[in-house]
């Protein structure tokens, strides 16, 4: 076992080919388990995007459902957030949001039907051997018809937590900048009324941005 969700659990296996995977087994006694299972099945086997986890088949039986997916070899990014044997940097960290941005700027406007994952948090993102991150988890996602607003769509909230940068650190001026960047993007993404927060398209843009400075920012000093 490698993990496990509200619905289910999570076993790592392998194919006949060799190839490793991870077999998300859903508990069928759960309330909303077999809507969970059809939503994924559903969303998972239309949308392909680099960082989005890929599903390789699925299973499904009167008393049996569960789902093949791509196996992520470095595990969720709530592990490497919240555990002291993992450590992620500042770059790291812009990368695996710039990943993340990827995947919902895709799902809100490059797929043909506008979808809302409605669940994204850091036990949701899944990294890869190269520690690329991927957004899997579809189970309560939404695809949105004709007249449906995106921005009040409503979603789950999970509180995080970041920790204070060291001020011996001899970037700290660099990196604490770069975080205030990040912190502003993210209250204009959570601003009281829909029309005043900022759409993925543009968060991409800007956090791709941000990373650019910081790099630039790291040089000269």
């Amino acid at each position: 076992m490698i993990g496990s969700g509200s619905f289910g659990t999570v076993y790592k296996g392998i194919l006949f080919d060799e190839t490793e995977v991870a077999i998300k087994v859903f508990n069928l006694q759960i309330e909303g388990a077999f809507k969970s299972f059809d939503v994924e099945c559903e969303v998972m086997s239309k949308i392909i995007h680099r960082n989005l986890v890929k599903v390789i088949t699925c299973c499904s039986t009167t008393d049996f459902k569960a789902l093949v997916l791509e196996l992520m070899p470095n595990g969720n990014l709530e592990k490497c957030l919240y555990s002291n044997n993992h450590f992620l940097d500042i770059l790291q960290r812009i990368n695996i949001m710039i990943d993340v941005a990827s995947a919902l700027e895709y799902l809100h406007s490059g797929y043909s039907t506008p979808l809302i994952h409605c669940d994204l948090k850091p036990s949701n993102v899944l990294l890869d051997k190269d520690m690329i991150a991927h957004v899997g988890d579809f189970g309560i996602a939404k695809l949105l018809g004709e007249g449906d607003s995106m921005k009040q769509t409503m979603t789950l909230a999970t509180i995080g937590y970041m920790a204070p940068v060291q001020e011996d650190d001899k970037y700290f001026v660099v990196k604490a900048n770069c975080i205030s960047s990040i912190m502003k993007l993210a209250l204009d993404c959570s601003a009281e009324f829909p029309e005043d927060r900022t759409d993925m398209e543009n968060v991409l843009s800007m956090l791709k941005n941000i990373r650019r400075k910081y790099l630039n920012d790291l040089a000269e000093n």
